[in-house]
């Protein structure tokens, strides 16, 4: 073995300086030019996820990076790599089960990231997007599990409600899938409007009587004439 090889106290500092000056390559323009053109092969997955990979890695910093991210999670084919940037936007989210102290604060996202993303999601993530999450969701949505960090991210939609109710409504849905949106519906529209939600829970019950077998749509019914704004989970 090259002496130069040898993994010491002595050799560390070398070794630290190589890694810096890859890094400095790693978050060039260029490289972030090289790592857009490798996310925009979305027909090789690999190649596409490799592009993820370095944008979130690398340039995450960037806003750019997040207009490219977000504007295009419609466009992507493979389920893999949509799960992956739903994961990753939740790192943006207010999770109230994270608990931040002196030690991890220096790894909470900042304010103007937060505000960038949730911009971004309002102008790019719409119905058919939401559509896209309902895979993670179907089963029912569970704190501490990907499914509630999958309803964070569409939380970030300032008009989520509007479009699920949208959703809730459109024609050629199968009973349980409209009953799980207009559930989502009546979560989220409640902290907006409590008399609207309920109008718009008559009306859905009016339209699609089989809701009156759900026992969840039934019970959140309850907790908003009640007074009770019970959260997801």
């Amino acid at each position: 073995m090259s002496p130069e090889n040898e993994f010491s106290e002595e050799t560390f500092p070398a070794l630290l300086n190589y890694c810096f000056q890859y890094r400095e390559v790693f978050i060039s323009y260029e490289n972030f030019g090289r790592t857009l053109e490798k996310f925009a092969d979305m027909g090789t997955q690999d190649v596409c996820y490799e592009g993820l990979k370095s944008l979130y890695s690398n340039h995450r910093d960037k806003p750019s990076t997040w207009f490219y991210i977000i504007s295009n999670f419609g466009n992507i084919k493979e389920e893999g790599i949509r799960r992956n940037i739903l994961g990753l936007l939740s790192n943006y989210t207010n999770n109230p089960h994270v608990f931040w102290h002196t030690s991890n604060m220096k790894y909470y996202q900042k304010k103007e990231d937060q505000v960038n993303i949730s911009q971004l999601m309002a102008e790019y993530f719409r119905v058919k997007e939401l559509k896209l999450t309902l895979p993670y969701m179907k089963d029912g949505i569970n704190r501490g599990s990907f499914s509630f960090l999958v309803f964070l991210v569409i939380d970030l939609i300032k008009d989520v409600h509007i479009l699920l109710k949208k959703i809730s409504f459109e024609e050629g849905l199968e009973h349980d899938e409209r009953n799980f949106w207009f559930w989502l519906y009546m979560h989220l529209a409640k902290y907006k409007s409590v008399d609207e939600t309920l109008k718009t829970i008559d009306q859905y019950l009016a339209a699609f009587p089989f809701g009156y077998k759900d026992e969840a749509i039934l019970g959140v019914k309850e907790s908003i004439e009640n007074g009770q704004l019970l959260p997801v989970g």
